[in-house]
Parts: C-alpha cells; sequence; structure tokens
C-alpha cells in the first residue's frame, strides 16, 4: 500500500517538476524558434484573432475581419478558390480558449505553443489510465520518446493549431468514462466540437 503511494507520489511529482521546468525554459525557447519568425503568420492567428473580437463583444464573422486575418498570414487579401483562412470556429470558442484568447497576440501565441507539449504529456498519462496496461519503465519511457518524436506532434504544434488540445479533451473524455463518470465525460467530449472539421 506505502509503495503505490509512494509510486503515485512520485509520478505526480515528476509531472509536475516537468511541467514547470518546460514553462519557464521551453516558453523562452519557443519564443526565439518559432513565435519570433512565424508571427502572425500561423493557424493561430484566426484563432485568437476571432476569439479576441468576440471577448471585446463584436462579431468575427465579417469581411473587415477576413481580410485582416488574411493579410496577417498571407501579406494580402486571398484570391481564388482555396482556403480564404477566414474565421469558422462557433463563437463559444473565445471561451473555451481562455485565457489565450484574452491576451495580446504574441504571449498568447508563444503560451499556447508552450502548452501543447504540456497537453500532450497530460494526454498520454490519460489514456495510460484508460487502459490496462502495464508498462515496465523501459517501455514507458520509449512510449514517451515515441509520441514526441512523431512528426504530426511538432508540425501541429509548430502552426499553432488545435488538433493536440482536440485529443487532449478525447483523452479526458474516455478516462473519465473508462472510470464509469459518463455525465463528466460529456463536458470535454462537447469542448471537442471546438473544432468544426
Amino acid at each position: 500500500m506505502y509503495r503505490k503511494r509512494f509510486e503515485y507520489i512520485f509520478g505526480v511529482s515528476a509531472i509536475f517538476f516537468f511541467i514547470v521546468i518546460w514553462w519557464g525554459v521551453g516558453t523562452h525557447v519557443i519564443e526565439q524558434e518559432y513565435v519570433v519568425p512565424r508571427n502572425t503568420n500561423s493557424d493561430y492567428y484566426l484563432i485568437w484573432r476571432g476569439g479576441h473580437e468576440i471577448l471585446l463583444g463584436n462579431t468575427t464573422y465579417t469581411d473587415q475581419i477576413t481580410k485582416e486575418i488574411q493579410v496577417n498570414i498571407f501579406g494580402k487579401v486571398a484570391e481564388g478558390m482555396g482556403d480564404k483562412f477566414s474565421f469558422v470556429y462557433p463563437a463559444y470558442e473565445a471561451f473555451v480558449f481562455l485565457p489565450f484568447t484574452a491576451l495580446d497576440y504574441l504571449p498568447s501565441f508563444t503560451y499556447w505553443l508552450t502548452f501543447q507539449f504540456v497537453l500532450f504529456t497530460v494526454t498520454l498519462v490519460l489514456m495510460l489510465k484508460t487502459f490496462p496496461w502495464k508498462l515496465s519503465p523501459l517501455a514507458l519511457g520509449g512510449l514517451f520518446f515515441a509520441a514526441f518524436s512523431f512528426r504530426y506532434f511538432w508540425l501541429a504544434m509548430s502552426l499553432g493549431q488545435t488538433s493536440i488540445f482536440i485529443l487532449a479533451f478525447l483523452a479526458l473524455s474516455g478516462y473519465l468514462a473508462s472510470r464509469e463518470h459518463e455525465l463528466l465525460a460529456v463536458i470535454p467530449l462537447a469542448l471537442t466540437a471546438v473544432k468544426p472539421q
């Protein structure tokens, strides 16, 4: 009993320590490597721009906001039938992504990217807790290494997409359902609907 309690406390402490260190060091690295060079040229800009406008009490589904998003992402107004990069998210997106939508853009983008690592770590832990897997420390380390080596994670993170956020809430919903908390499982599942696709 004491060993299980010790392992639990050690595991939670290790994850907390990782998050604190990452938040301190990772924020600076991400700002220099991704945020400053990319600026508003990211998928995250249209999420932030629309959400920020909604928090100000304005509609974001206007031609003016669409053009502003396009100019900030492409450097010009988009032409043709391709992706127009207009704000297509539901209006409650502004509140789902709080406090990111309430901050100024550059710090918001920096913290959003930094947060992706935390979310992905939490996602992996929730998935491990959902399924009755008994992994050795070596297998567990290999799983985390493989997950963070996956190209799609880095692509979604660097572009500031919502994929990892959605994955984390799907994992939370699955975890709650596996613990027979079906009513609670509905809440994170509903939040995943913030992505229109």
